[in-house]
């Protein structure tokens, strides 16, 4: 493992989540339940959609498990240099 596969490991540790699909990840949230958050594509302003199978983001609105998958790929993106 190399020193950047390790950094990646720990960001992604670090945040609670897992890689399970394509666009597809685990995200624990604080009560230690597991949902899946979801890349479902770019809305219309050029912006990246989520979905989060929680009960908040079942009803459509964003919740803690989005906020912290989308701030641990902000974090793995700045590691890696992708915009």
């Amino acid at each position: 493992m190399t020193d950047m596969d390790a950094a990646h490991a720990e960001i992604l540790a670090e945040y609670g989540v897992t890689e399970i699909g394509e666009n597809k990840y685990a995200v624990t949230g604080s009560t230690g339940n597991m949902y899946t958050v979801s890349y479902v594509g770019c809305g219309d302003c050029g912006e990246g959609l989520w979905e989060c199978d929680c009960p908040a983001g079942k009803h459509g609105r964003n919740c803690k498990h989005l906020t912290r998958a989308i701030n641990c790929f902000r974090e793995l993106a700045n590691l890696h240099g992708w915009e």
